[in-house]
């Protein structure tokens, strides 16, 4: 998995955006997640 870096920044990102618990960042962490998926599912293709 050549995107693992990549993946450690947003899993981090992700976990400082729930950490804080402010709901005005719904936007955010839903757009951490979308970027997760998009990393795996990009280097899946990629692979396969």
């Amino acid at each position: 998995m050549k995107v693992l870096p990549a993946l450690h920044v947003k899993v981090i990102e992700l976990a400082e955006l729930l950490i804080e618990g402010d709901k005005d960042n719904r936007h955010k962490v839903a757009k951490a997640l979308l970027d997760m998926f998009e990393l795996v599912t990009n280097d899946m293709m990629d692979d396969s």
